[in-house]
């Protein structure tokens, strides 16, 4: 935790910062961009005010505009500044750290239990008929997805029974059913 001097409606005052992650892309038409955290993370307990982001070695705070900032999946946060509202526009802020006031625990509960890894899993699609392998396992709170890579083409799909007939742990496979309509995404 480092603490930084930040201009306030009172004047200038210290506060502690920590360095929640790193702008990795733009987000949408309007100026979001999305932020890989330091952790995984299973909620999010609250959005701050102020986002810093770190321009030529020194933090520039920005407000954010705080009802579209949300979590992505656990590793990614989605945030957008206040008067900048342009994919454009942000692109200036792309690869830089960006810090949050306080510490890590006033704003995220980190991830505490790993999902059981299904990564190097081979797949075989009853549909197709065809067999692949598990290249990645998104644990998304609402809609968990595991990217399947089959024929060469990469599939999202959700990790729910339906779609997910039979796993065998001992033997690393997985029989799944994924539907035609999704290679197509």
């Amino acid at each position: 935790m480092t603490t930084h001097t930040i201009n306030s409606a009172s004047g200038w005052i210290r506060k502690p910062t920590f360095v929640a992650g790193r702008i990795i892309k733009s987000h949408g038409i309007q100026g979001g961009m999305v932020l890989r955290l330091e952790n995984k993370v299973r909620e999010m307990k609250d959005v701050p005010e102020w986002i810093f982001i770190i321009l030529e070695g020194r933090p520039v705070p920005f407000k954010l505009r705080r009802e579209e900032v949300f979590l992505k999946d656990t590793q990614h946060l989605v945030v957008a500044l206040e008067r900048w509202e342009t994919p454009g526009s942000v692109t200036r802020f792309l690869n830089a750290p960006a810090w949050f006031e306080g510490t890590w625990s006033d704003w995220f509960e980190t991830a505490t239990e790993e999902p059981k890894k299904l990564t190097g899993y081979k797949v075989y699609d009853e549909i197709s008929r065809s067999s692949g392998e598990v290249t990645d396992h998104l644990n998304i709170t609402a809609n968990p997805l595991i990217e399947i890579v089959l024929n060469q083409k990469t599939v999202l799909l959700p990790a729910v029974p339906e779609y997910l007939l039979e796993t065998d742990y001992r033997n690393r496979t997985i029989r799944v059913r994924i539907p035609p309509e999704l290679f197509n995404l």
